[in-house]
Formats: C-alpha cells, structure tokens, sequence
C-alpha cells in the first residue's frame, strides 16, 4: 500500500500536495519568504514610500526608496489594481470580483464592492482613483464607471461606457485606463483606441481618437496634463503629440509587466520585478532596487536538465539565465550565472564542459564550470530560415551573420559516447551532428513536404513541419547507436540510425504535450504534459507504466534519468516550477 508522504513546507507554500511517493525536492524553487516577490504588476508613490503589489503571491509590499521593506499586506486574492488615498488603499481583487479598502495602519480590511451586475456590484474591477470623497471603479465587464464613498462604500452614481469585444488579460494590462485632471473624467478604452472624456455631472463631453498609436493602454498625469503609454512604443505622449521616450526596454507579455507611477519630474517604473526611477528632465534612468531576493540556492523557470558521470545534476533556469549544480546528495555545489540571453538547452560532456544553445542568436556554446567560453557554433546563416535553405539560390538578398533571429525556435542538443552533438533544430528540421570540436560531421532528416503536411501523411526520413510554428522537434535523446527525436506535429517518436529515419512509433500522444525523452538500458520514458504524464516504455515500446501526476496538479516538462522539471498552475496564468527526484515513482 502507497503511504501519503508529508513533503516539505516548500510544498505547502507552493499549494503542492504530493501523497503518492516519497518525492525529493532539488534545490529551492522561488517561494513566499518575507520580503520576497513573484509578480509584482502595480507601483503607487505616497509619502516617499513605494507601494507595489504582488498579483502571484497575494500582497502589497511598502517599501522606502531604498527598497527597505516596511510592511506587507497579505491575503489579497489577485490584486490587479490598487491606488492609495491618505490612510488607506483601495484595491481591485481580480480572483473574487471585489474592491477591499485596507487601513495602512492596522491592515484592518472593508469590502466594498461584491461580484454582480447590480449596484455596488462588479465583474472583473480594474482601475481605481480617488478624487475628493468620491472613489472611482472600472467595472470592466459591466462596462462601466461605478463611482461610491470612499469612506463608507455608499452607493453614488454610475457612467455607462461603450460595449465591445471584451480581451481577457490576466494579471496584464487591463482593457481601460482613467484619469481625473481639472475636474474632468477621461476613460480610455484600449480596444477602440478612443479617450471618453466626462464632466463631474458623468455627462460625456469629448471623445479623443488615438487611432494613429500603436498600442494606448493607461493615462497618466504629468505636470497636470494628460499623457498616454504606448506599450509598444514604450513611449508617453501627450494629445499635443509631445513624446516622452522611456529609455528601458519593454516586453510587453505577460511575465514582464511596465506600471508608472508619476510625480512631479520623476517617472517610477516598475518593470520585470526592478523598480527604476526616470528623471524626465535629465532624461536619465536610476535602477533603485530589485524585487527578486534570490538566494543562492533558488531557481525561479527550470527549462532543462542534465546529469554528469559523476551523476551530479545541471538544472537551467531560463528566467535567470543561470546553471545550478547538484552533487549525487542534492548539495549545491557550483553556480554558473551571466550564460548568455534566452538559454534553452544543455548538455554536459565527460570533461564537465557544458553546451549550452542559443536559438536567439542561432548559436551554442561550450563553457567550463566556471563560466569561461571554449567554443562557439552557429550564426544567422548557419541556422538559416526554411526559405533560406531550401530556396537559397533563388534568394539575392545578403543576410547579416550577427543577425538575431526574431523567432525562438527549438535548437536542442544532445551527445553520444564519443562526445559529437547531436542538434535537433526546429526551424531547419533537421539534425546536426558536430564533433566535440564544433565541427559539422553530418546532417540528416528533412521538413515534410508541403503536400504530405496538408494530408497529413507521414513521410519517411521527414519531420512535421509548419511554417507558422518552429517548434515541432521538441526533444533528442542518444542512446548507443540510436538518435530519438520528438516531432509533435506528427505526435510520434522517430528513431534514426543510419543517417536515416528507421523507425517510428506512435501513441495517444497530445500534440502540445509531448516534450521530453530519455532513454536508459532497458526503457524509454516519454513526457506528456498535456496529459500530466510520464510513458515508460520497453525498447520495443511496449507501455509498462503510465505515470500520472494529475491528482497533485503537477505538469512534467523534461525528464532525464531520475529527476523532472514540473510546472504547476496556481490561478489564471500563474505557474512555478520544480524540480524532483521520483524515483521512488519510477521503481514501481
């Protein structure tokens, strides 16, 4: 009889249960200490303190300039917006559809707002302001503007808003902005790139056309005039069209939020979970504190794995873009930061060296344990496009080496016992093999042709390929004389020997699931995320277990030997990740 194992506390911060086997946790995966940070989505200036909020992890955090920690405020489900008014702030809980009101004192909390389409009802709040007795709500399903006492929550007028078609973001930019500047009301509707500006009596006005920015998502005050951020322009603008350029770099998705918060001449900026602060006049930048408090020993996104003969294990973190090492007794015993931008997959030789690919820069590397670079393969032109490699002769136009190839395709590398690499690369679709010196041996495998793509005939000695999509090899594993490849676009397992595709094999594999392979003497072991399993086969591919980690909500991402990445869901879009050893599973 299985025996329910209590973990560990990391597991009860994580909201991870595991009862089935007596798992072991491999390092510290980013968890909620004091101080600590997961999402930080809003930054509010006030008394010369900065208050930001923490949609993943649940808080607003108050801290000095200094990014000294004066006070949390927890238990807060998915703050998406939050202002603060004199002695209290005023929040927008996107999980529960409610407005609490938090005294910054005692931390004592009021609801104002429930879920509904009636009066003091919301769904989906989104943007708050004070002004004067008055605060201001986004109702943003309900398309419109609620307006109640900030003080005691009483009901007082509404503004109706123009309907559309509503584009769910959690945890991102919400689909309104609005502002109060000389007694007027300007609402911007991101959507329709219009501004609707309201009198104090909530009678519409005026109406602003944006329609020549790219992206308007929030309104600012500046100097007692109205700006609007461009996201992807990373720009502020005034309706004279006088421009603010932010010198920082913008990424717009949903992991590296920009929120401002203005005053006066200074711009603060909380972006990828650093705050900054922007003089406008100087038009300078100032990094003021990080919000990360990453600890040695914590990772934030795995994305690959590997394991040494000394059966030390690599984990990469890809948000962090960093190596941890692990000895046999899961001890942290080397640390290699600064590996280069956008990593995506490893591989350790038997001199220790670690290859590392870059599909970004269409490059891999070879560095030693401490960082140091050996060798360097690839460029734009080495990883051509599909046009480029097979049309080339038709193509005039010149390609710059250095160029940064725009589209993240998978370039993953594995080695044999005679230490060659093995690169399936998606974008090509097909492998290269390169001595240990970075020397092109072969190269083998091909895109299906257009035709067999369309009728979905599976080819011999061809991978799955569309062109919209550059990232149907998903994994490679050697094993002695065998290469084995995923292609989810055909949701099968090639096995090349021979130069050529020999073998293949399907199952009730799912096309965006199937991510990672190992093979050791006797099995092969096949990662389907999508179905929160692991396939172990025989090298005749018989099923012999099918492990499932579907009842502890755990997603398996790469498996190699006895350790896997797994990603778990909290809310919305929410995911950490972790790293276990199950081979507790694995023997039963």
């Amino acid at each position: 009889m299985l025996k329910k194992v209590f973990l560990s506390i990391v597991f009860i911060i994580l909201n991870i249960n595991v009862f089935s086997y007596n798992y072991k946790i491999i390092g510290d995966p980013y968890v909620s200490k004091k101080g600590n940070i997961g999402l930080a989505n809003v930054i509010n200036n006030y008394n010369d303190n900065l208050f930001i909020s923490d949609y993943m992890l649940g808080k607003i955090a108050m801290f000095d300039k200094n990014g000294k920690l004066e006070k949390e405020y927890k238990n807060i489900k998915k703050p998406i917006f939050f202002t603060v008014d004199k002695n209290y702030i005023y929040v927008s809980e996107s999980s529960n559809n409610e407005i609490i009101k938090i005294d910054i004192k005692t931390g004592d909390k009021k609801t104002f707002l429930k879920t509904g389409m009636m009066e003091k009802e919301v769904l989906h709040p989104g943007e708050l302001l004070v002004n004067d007795n008055k605060l201001y709500v986004l109702d943003e399903y309900n398309y419109r503007v609620q307006i109640v006492n900030k003080e005691t929550g009483d009901y007082i007028g509404q503004i109706l808003l123009e309907k559309f078609r509503y584009d769910y973001k959690p945890y991102s930019f919400l689909n309104y902005s609005m502002i109060i500047i000389d007694n007027k009301l300007y609402v911007l509707n991101n959507y329709s790139k219009k501004i609707y500006v309201y009198n104090m009596n909530y009678k519409q006005v005026n109406e602003i056309n944006l329609e020549n920015m790219k992206n308007p998502v929030k309104l600012y005050k500046l100097n007692d005039k109205l700006y609007i951020y461009d996201a992807t322009e990373n720009i502020l603008v005034d309706v004279d069209n006088n421009i603010i350029k932010l010198n920082i770099e913008t990424k717009y998705n949903l992991s590296g939020i920009n929120h401002f918060d203005t005053k006066e001449k200074f711009i603060y900026i909380l972006n990828h979970n650093n705050v900054y602060k922007f003089d406008i006049e100087n038009n300078s930048l100032e990094l003021l504190f990080k919000l990360l408090n990453i600890r040695e020993n914590e990772y934030i996104k795995p994305i690959d794995i590997d394991v040494d003969n000394e059966k030390n294990l690599y984990i990469l973190d890809g948000e962090l873009e960093k190596i941890l090492v692990y000895n046999k007794y899961k001890e942290l015993i080397n640390v290699i930061k600064n590996i280069g931008e956008k990593p995506q997959s490893i591989c350790v030789d038997k001199n220790s060296n670690i290859v590392i690919t870059f599909p970004f820069e269409n490059k891999i590397r070879k560095i030693s344990q401490t960082g140091k670079l050996i060798a360097e393969y690839g460029n734009y032109n080495i990883f051509k496009t599909n046009e480029m490699y097979y049309y080339e002769k038709e193509i005039q136009e010149s390609y710059d080496p250095k160029k940064i190839d725009k589209n993240i395709y998978n370039l993953i590398v594995d080695l044999d016992e005679m230490g060659n690499y093995y690169l399936a690369n998606s974008k090509l679709m097909n492998i290269t093999v390169l001595n240990p010196f970075f020397e092109k041996i072969k190269e083998y495998g091909q895109k299906a042709s257009i035709i067999s793509v369309f009728r979905n005939k599976k080819e011999k000695n061809s991978f799955g390929w569309d062109e919209k999509n550059k990232n149907n090899l998903t994994d490679i594993f050697v094993n002695e004389d065998t290469v084995y490849v995923l292609d989810k676009y055909y949701k099968r397992i090639d096995m090349i020997k021979n130069n050529k595709i020999e073998k293949s094999f399907e199952d009730d594999f799912s096309e965006e699931g199937l991510n990672s392979i190992y093979v050791d003497k006797e099995y092969i072991y096949v990662v389907d995320s999508y179905n929160f399993r692991i396939r172990k086969y025989n090298k005749e591919f018989k099923l012999i277990e099918d492990l499932s980690f579907l009842k502890e909500g755990l997603i398996p991402l790469k498996i190699n030997e006895r350790y896997v990445i797994f990603k778990k869901y909290i809310e919305d879009f929410n995911a950490q990740y972790i790293v276990l050893d199950i081979q507790s599973a694995l023997d039963k």
